[in-house]
C-alpha cells in the first residue's frame, strides 16, 4: 500500500525480511489449534476472516496517517482517531447491545478479574500500543513500522510460556527464529529504510 500510494520505494531488504516475518509470524499462530477450535471449526473460520481485515485496516491506518505523522505531533494524530474510533464504538454498542447482552453482563456478573483485563487492556493495548505506534510511524516508514506487529504472535507465545505454563512446540520455535531474522533483516540493512 505505502508503494503503491508512493510513499516508499520498493526494497528487497524489505520485501524479503516481511516474507520471513510474515512466515514466522504464520507458523506460531497456525501451529496450535485447540480442541474447542477443531470442534467449532466455522468460528475459526469467520474469527481468522476478522483477523485479516483487521490486518489490512491497520496496514491502511500505518500508511495514511504517515502524511499526518510528518506535519502533526503522534499523540495528537492517535487522539484524533482514537476518538472517533470510540464514539463508533459506543455507537455500534448501543445499536447491538440490546440483542445480544444482559445488564449482568455489563458488571461481568461481579466478577473483578475482567476489570484488571480491561485496565490492563485500556493502558497497554491501547494507550501506549496505538501512541507507539504513532510515534514509531513518525521516525519509520509505514512498512517498517508494520513489520514489528509480526512479532506480537511471538510475543504472545512467550508470555503464555511465562505466564501460563503453555507448552512451545518446536514449529513455534521455528517460526519465532524465522520472526526474528525478518525484523533482522528488514531493520538491519541501511538500505531497507528508505522512504520518500
Amino acid at each position: 500500500i505505502a508503494i503503491i500510494s508512493g510513499l516508499e520505494k520498493f526494497s528487497y531488504w524489505k520485501f524479503f525480511g516481511l516474507i520471513f516475518a510474515v512466515i514466522g509470524a504464520l507458523v506460531v499462530i497456525l501451529n496450535k489449534t485447540t480442541s474447542n477450535e477443531q470442534s467449532e471449526s466455522q468460528y475459526v473460520t469467520f474469527g481468522t476472516s476478522l483477523v485479516l481485515l483487521q490486518v489490512l485496516a491497520m496496514a491502511h491506518l500505518l500508511v495514511y496517517q504517515k502524511p499526518l505523522l510528518n506535519k502533526y505531533d503522534p499523540s495528537l494524530v492517535t487522539f484524533t482517531y482514537y476518538s472517533v474510533g470510540t464514539v463508533l464504538t459506543l455507537l455500534l454498542c448501543i445499536i447491538i447491545s440490546p440483542f445480544i447482552l444482559k445488564v449482568s453482563d455489563l458488571y461481568f456478573d461481579g466478577n473483578t478479574i475482567p476489570w484488571y483485563g480491561l485496565a490492563y487492556a485500556t493502558t497497554f493495548a491501547t494507550l501506549y500500543s496505538y501512541n507507539a505506534l504513532s510515534w514509531a510511524g513518525k521516525h519509520l516508514s509505514p512498512s517498517s513500522t508494520a513489520i514489528f506487529c509480526t512479532f506480537q504472535p511471538v510475543g504472545t507465545m512467550v508470555l503464555s510460556l511465562l505466564l501460563y505454563g503453555y507448552t512451545t512446540s518446536t514449529n513455534e520455535i521455528v517460526g519465532a527464529l524465522l520472526v526474528i531474522t525478518g525484523l533482522i533483516v528488514t531493520s538491519g540493512h541501511p538500505a531497507a529504510e528508505e522512504s520518500t
